[in-house]
């Protein structure tokens, strides 16, 4: 989680940085330069969309498209599954990202009691009905060993 916090930080800083994108003007003396005009969000309802909005998008739309994980958990080696059927919905995404608040709330005191004993599950997972699997990197298969045998002729039946 803290890997995508790192990243939805970055997407707010950028997004910010072109929405106050830069601006070109010419000079009197016809040299070309510019000047980074920041937009500072100001009102609530522009902090409501960066520091609530952006971060649920990317939760939903990560974890939907990605089909249960995020950059964080692919990294971490980590997938959102369904108890019940196979594939979560986007309404299943939205649920589960609703739960975070509700872990908020908690104050950390679910997330302490998911780390103590791993059968019991944190809020998000039992607004949601899912689980978080750990997806360790499957072995490399060996190579076909080549048969002894070899035909001389392949091209010839010989049943």
């Amino acid at each position: 989680m803290l890997i995508d916090v790192v990243i939805i930080v970055i997407l707010i800083k950028v997004l910010l940085f072109f929405i106050g994108i830069v601006k070109w003007y010419v000079k009197g003396s016809g040299t070309f330069t510019y000047k980074i005009y920041a937009y500072n969000p100001s009102g609530w309802y522009s902090d409501l969309l960066f520091y609530f909005g952006i971060p649920f998008a990317y939760f939903v739309l990560a974890t939907y498209f990605w089909n249960g994980q995020t950059i964080g958990k692919s990294i971490i080696k980590i997938r959102v599954v369904a108890l019940s059927h196979q594939r979560l919905t986007l309404w299943d995404y939205i649920k589960r990202v609703s739960g975070y608040a509700l872990a908020i709330i908690q104050l950390g005191y679910g997330e302490y009691r998911h780390h103590k004993n791993n059968a019991v599950p944190t809020i998000q997972d039992r607004v949601a009905g899912t689980i978080v699997i750990y997806e360790p990197i499957p072995p490399p298969t060996p190579p076909r060993k080549r048969s002894r045998r070899r035909k001389a002729f392949g091209w010839i039946n010989r049943s």
